[in-house]
């Protein structure tokens, strides 16, 4: 053997093929995850649609439709309500608790939405301010499990 040569024994070979292993290793783990992440993004979370009726501001035995909805945080929990009436509402909290939401004076136009996204567990009770007496509704919001 001369100075300054590469040793070409055994254990010098076997080295080298242990680190293209572990090198083949590594590159199989993150295209592995990679393919994970970009193709398996997750659950896909919906959202839940409350219908305003036409004609529920004139006729009592309308009501928000459908009028209880039971939703779950991180996969369906954000609610839209859709005013399908010729005749303006409002979605408030009848309680403020667990969390406050919607207001006594954001109108939903005829033809337009208000949505909110439920991130607290528990039951909401809500009414429209302008028909407080017929037109109520309930979201139940379950933690996912």
């Amino acid at each position: 053997m001369t100075t300054g040569s590469v040793p070409t024994t055994a254990a010098a070979k076997s080295g080298a093929t242990k680190w293209i292993g572990i090198a083949v290793v590594v590159v199989i783990i993150v295209v592995g995850l990679a393919y994970f992440f970009l193709y398996n993004p997750g659950p896909t979370i919906t959202t839940v649609t409350v219908v305003m009726p036409n004609g529920v501001a004139a006729d009592q035995s309308l009501n928000f439709q459908p009028s209880t909805i039971t939703v779950v945080i991180g996969v369906n929990n954000t609610v839209v309500w859709t005013n399908q009436d010729t005749t303006d509402h409002t979605v408030v909290n009848a309680t403020a608790s667990p969390t406050a939401f919607g207001s006594a004076s954001a109108l939903i136009g005829a033809g337009k939405t208000s949505s909110y996204t439920f991130m607290v567990p528990g039951t909401y009770n809500y009414f429209c301010n302008l028909h407080p007496t017929w037109m109520k509704g309930t979201v139940i919001v379950k933690a996912h499990s």
